[in-house]
């Protein structure tokens, strides 16, 4: 019983280890997209700010589509990356607290388990013990018992002998 708890809490802990490991690749490729959001971001910026006098009419066209271009891209990038981050490292987080707390629920029930049983071979052996004992005891009893019939057999046979001779 007590490896079968150790094999199935080592195959928890392995579970474990892989939630978290998951949990911390997910935070790190959130970081990574905030990192392209803020590059992203930072172009859009430059692209409002650049400043376009003296550039030609193309020019400009060419600058708003790119800014349009990179606002499509950064809005794109905003709501389906980061909320899905987000929102998976949530419930990742969520799990790892409910398998954390499942743990040490584990851990406490097999404490208890284990003292019981613990407890239960003790007194299994002290019954055992005092089993044998009784046993060595009735035994005892029994010798001592055939011997004292014995005894009064002996004692009867000679007391009967005794009282034949004396009549006699």
């Amino acid at each position: 019983m007590d490896n079968h708890y150790r094999e199935a809490f080592a195959l928890l802990k392995i579970y474990s280890d892989s939630l978290e490991r998951a949990l911390n690749k997910t935070q790190k490729q959130l970081i990574a997209t905030k990192i392209k959001l803020e590059q992203s971001k930072f172009n859009v910026v430059s692209l409002v700010e650049k400043d376009t006098s003296g550039l030609s009419v193309q020019q400009k066209l060419n600058d708003c589509d790119s800014l349009k271009e990179e606002v499509s891209d950064y809005v794109f990038w905003v709501d389906s990356t980061q909320s899905g981050y987000e929102t998976t490292i949530r419930e990742l987080s969520n799990i790892v607290a409910v398998k954390d707390s499942e743990i040490v629920v584990c851990q406490i029930s097999y404490t208890q388990l284990k003292s019981i049983s613990d407890d239960n071979l003790l007194r299994e052996r002290k019954l055992t013990e005092d089993l044998e004992t009784a046993y060595k005891q009735q035994r005892k009893n029994r010798i001592q018992n055939k011997f004292l019939a014995a005894g009064f057999l002996i004692l009867s046979g000679v007391t009967t002998s005794l009282i034949i001779k004396s009549r006699q």
